[in-house]
């Protein structure tokens, strides 16, 4: 098993003593602003700010204000996964939801309401690794182009759902976005959308029986209010249509 500890610090820090850890150690912080010193490079912090401390690396914060965070001390970092030589100190930031600062804080709060590191633990501070791996690597994403893909994947059943206004929310001229999504994303924000739907309606139909869903009520739940429209859309992108695909797996289950 993983070593793991997690903790956070009170609010009224204003400043870290110089010090080091046997074990990386990943940062969030949650309030206040300062500058991070790590090693030999330094940045500004504020909420969201994330920075990620080799072992053995000595390290302060310092703010005239004040500041919280939540830290991860852990030896599952692997120095190859990162975008710098081994044991090189880097800062990333969170997203513009806060995904891994609520992520940080659900682990910190099983963690210490817990008599052990159980499995659900071990399993949130993997998917935090999994975080910082992608944060870091080599491919930055847009963070506007980001936005726009978290809309629609989290409004993706709505049948009501406007790429149009999605687009115009941005603040930049529509047809600029949408090239510009097109060439990082290789499809438009329309085909994105279309391509969701239809993915997730492959996964309902392939459980159909056992959920006892009809295929009218799968298009629904993935943003169609038209049952043959959703047919049609269907059997375009995929071949077959929902009821002949639904059929073959399964009978690919029964074999």
């Amino acid at each position: 098993m993983s070593f793991i500890y997690i903790g956070s610090s009170v609010r009224s820090f204003t400043s870290t003593p110089k010090h080091i850890h046997p074990n990386w150690e990943i940062i969030i912080t949650t309030e206040g602003e300062g500058t991070s010193y790590i090693a030999e490079k330094e940045a500004p912090f504020h909420p969201g700010s994330i920075e990620i401390v080799p072992p053995n690396t000595y390290h302060i914060k310092k703010s005239s204000q004040g500041f919280r965070d939540i830290y991860l001390h852990t030896d599952s970092i692997t120095p190859k996964e990162m975008p710098d030589a081994d044991h090189t100190p880097f800062f990333l930031e969170d997203d513009a939801e806060g995904s891994l600062g609520q992520l940080m804080k659900m682990l910190l709060y099983r963690y210490v309401t817990k008599n052990k590191v159980d499995t659900t633990i071990m399993l949130m501070h993997e998917v935090v690794i999994e975080l910082i791996y992608e944060k870091s690597s080599d491919h930055k994403p847009d963070a506007v182009i980001e936005s726009i893909q978290r809309e629609i994947a989290l409004n993706f059943t709505d049948p009501e759902l406007s790429i149009t206004a999605l687009l115009e929310k941005t603040g930049y001229q529509k047809d600029h976005i949408r090239r510009k999504f097109t060439s990082v994303c290789g499809s438009t924000p329309g085909e994105y959308l279309k391509s969701l739907r239809i993915e997730n309606a492959k996964k309902l139909l392939s459980n159909r029986s056992q959920k006892g869903l009809s295929v009218s009520e799968i298009s629904y739940m993935c943003g169609y209010s038209d049952s043959h429209y959703f047919s049609r859309a269907f059997k375009k992108q995929v071949g077959i249509s929902p009821e002949a695909f639904a059929s073959l797996n399964e009978k690919d289950r029964t074999k």
